[in-house]
């Protein structure tokens, strides 16, 4: 993503009023205990997975997409910078 289109999708959280809302609805409500509920049948997934993960994610890092890459069959992991 690039130019007008990634403006376009971070418009919403650019602003105070924005960066707050997204704290509210996504971050505050993030619980790992649906991660953790699933996470012993990660081993039987057949079809295909693809994990994208941020090099440089500072709240979820790096070794948690490793760590579910090597969780899943056959998972590849592509970190994007």
């Amino acid at each position: 993503m690039s130019g007008d289109v990634l403006r376009a999708y971070l418009a919403p959280h650019t602003s105070r009023l924005g960066r707050t809302s997204f704290f509210e609805h996504q971050v505050r409500h993030y619980d790992a205990r649906y991660t953790q509920e699933i996470a012993g049948r990660l081993g039987e997934l057949t079809m295909p997975v693809r994990i994208l993960w941020g090099a440089e994610d500072q709240w979820q890092p790096v070794h948690y997409a490793e760590r579910l890459r090597d969780d899943i069959p056959g998972a590849e992991l592509v970190l994007q910078p």
